[in-house]
Parts: C-alpha cells; sequence; structure tokens
C-alpha cells in the first residue's frame, strides 16, 4: 500500500562527496563519466552534487582536476578541486587560488591528509589557505582515503583543534562509519563549524549524503 498521496512532493538531497573516475578497491556503482553521474543522481532523486576526481583525491590532485574540468559541465555537479598542501607557497598564494577556483566556477576545496601524512592542525600552508576560505565561506571538505584500510581513519582530535582554530571555517568530514564513535562525539560536541557526512552514492548504494550537526 502506497500511504502517500500522488502529488506528494519528493524529498531532494544534495551529496557532498561525489566522486567521479576509477580508483583502486572503488565500488561498482562508482560513475566514470557524467553521464552516470546524473543517471545515478536521477536513481536516488539527488539535486546536486559537489564533485571530485578519484586521482586527485587518492593520489595525484593537480592531475585529477585537470581531468575533472574535461568531463563535468553540467551545472547539478559543482566542481571540487583536491589540493596538495605543498601547492601553496610563494609561487602560489591562497589568494590566487581562490581567484583560479572562482575563475573555474568551483566551490569547494578537498584535501586528503593521508596522501603525504599531514596533521592538519599544525599545516602552515593548509592554515594560510584555511583563514582564506572562512572568510569566503568556501568549505574544506576533508577526506581520510589509504589504499590498505578503512577503519578508523579519522584522527577526530586533530579535527576538532583544527575546527576550533577555524571557527568561521565550514568543514566537512567524510566518516565511514565504523569504531570511532566515541572521539567523533567529542569532537562534534567540542566545535559548532564541523559537520559529517554519513554517506555518498557509490558507497554501499546509500542513497544521501547528510550533516549532522551535533
Amino acid at each position: 500500500m502506497n500511504f502517500l498521496a500522488k502529488d506528494e512532493p519528493k524529498v531532494k538531497f544534495f551529496d557532498v562527496f561525489f566522486p567521479l573516475g576509477r580508483t583502486n578497491r572503488g565500488w561498482g556503482l562508482t560513475p566514470v563519466t557524467q553521464e552516470q553521474a546524473l543517471s545515478l543522481m536521477g536513481r536516488y532523486d539527488v539535486e546536486q552534487g559537489l564533485v571530485y576526481h578519484t586521482v586527485a583525491r587518492d593520489c595525484d590532485p593537480e592531475l585529477g582536476n585537470k581531468w575533472l574540468e574535461r568531463l563535468v559541465n553540467d551545472r547539478r555537479l559543482s566542481l571540487v578541486w583536491a589540493l596538495e598542501t605543498a601547492n601553496v607557497s610563494e609561487l602560489i598564494s591562497p589568494e590566487q587560488i581562490v581567484q583560479q577556483m572562482a575563475a573555474k566556477g568551483v566551490r569547494a576545496i578537498l584535501v586528503n591528509p593521508l596522501i603525504r601524512g599531514i596533521r592538519i592542525s599544525h599545516c602552515r600552508r593548509l592554515q594560510s589557505l584555511a583563514t582564506l576560505l572562512a572568510s569566503r565561506q568556501i568549505p574544506l571538505l576533508l577526506f581520510y582515503r589509504q589504499w590498505d584500510r578503512y577503519e578508523d581513519l579519522v584522527d577526530w582530535y586533530e579535527v576538532k583543534e583544527f575546527c576550533r582554530q577555524f571557527p568561521d571555517l565550514p568543514v566537512i568530514v567524510n566518516e565511514w562509519r565504523c569504531r570511532s564513535n566515541r572521539p567523533l562525539l567529542e569532537a562534534l560536541a567540542g566545535t559548532e563549524n564541523l559537520f559529517i557526512s554519513l554517506s555518498f552514492l557509490p558507497f554501499l548504494s546509500l542513497p544521501f549524503s547528510s550533516f549532522h550537526p551535533f
């Protein structure tokens, strides 16, 4: 029996961690083209998504960002640039990075701290960029990913310290939901600008990503 009225509006979702491209140990539903991405979004009533390239997340941010720009041109998909923190230097300042983002229509920055094993609360180059992102209210996405581990990758005490350093910066972290409940809850209790994404489309076919402020 269908308990919903025929004219009941559908709930639309916004996916903040939408991957595009092939990767080791990927998921069967991970799209590799814009057409596949839009088809998957339509299947689960996802209205819009922040999309990044898997190569940019896992190993080479600069190369993955270039591929992403070539693949995506639909208004429902907002570009996310992954960042190698070593690139924030005298050769390219945080101001230049943000200017390039605006010119390309990029809506957020993604950092995988585990690519180079950085500690975000002590990384001066990331902090210099975070100050500018906070002033512009540009979200910072943190995706902790390693090739050979899937559980308990996020250092929640480190995330909490970083969020406290930049209270005006929206920080969104992808959580694999394993056994880190207590540190995760402590991080949420100690911050007001931290949001947790508990799912994204290709991961186990879960239909949406959700924000959960504490």
